[in-house]
């Protein structure tokens, strides 16, 4: 059975713990698949691409550094995005967990991704070292991921995430 999705993202610091294989990148999530949620007002969607970088919601500040598609984990709150999103189509993909470098609430940033003020060297070291993309626990609850690469996705009714 699988779990409720509130209750993966309270498991996220958990499955991290798990033991990492061999060919597993140190400071990630861990070797799970993770569901992840984009809104966009485009219909339609099959592939997300980061070439499409910015022209959605973006703020100034989160077009900084290298193309990123920007991502919810699913189930995780959407906190001060709530009001964008709202009347968006919602489209679901799956990350590898063991690719995806690790700033969830209460992690270490051991790579000094966030202490790096150049957002492009940040992002292309994080590339370079074959992250695939960095989960960012915000504050308000959110669970943002953003990926480096495109990805395939699915359109799914819209809920609210949480």
């Amino acid at each position: 059975m699988k779990p409720a999705r509130s209750a993966l993202v309270r498991r996220l610091p958990a499955l991290a713990a798990y033991r990492r294989p061999q060919n597993q990148l140190p400071h990630t999530v861990g070797p799970v698949e993770l569901p992840v949620v984009h809104f966009s007002s485009r219909l339609g969607l099959r592939r997300l691409d980061p070439k499409c970088f910015g022209q959605g919601k973006a703020n100034p500040r989160d077009r900084r550094g290298q193309p990123k598609v920007f991502t919810f984990l699913e189930g995780s709150p959407l906190g001060g995005d709530e009001a964008l999103f709202r009347g968006a189509l919602a489209y679901r993909g799956r990350v590898d967990g063991g690719r995806i470098y690790n700033l969830a609430a209460g992690q270490r940033d051991a790579l000094g991704y966030f202490t790096n003020l150049n957002r492009e060297e940040a992002d292309a070291k994080l590339r370079r070292r074959g992250y695939a993309g960095v989960l960012v626990g915000c504050p308000d609850g959110r669970q943002v991921v953003l990926l480096f690469h495109p990805l395939a996705v699915s359109e799914i009714p819209f809920a609210k995430n949480s």
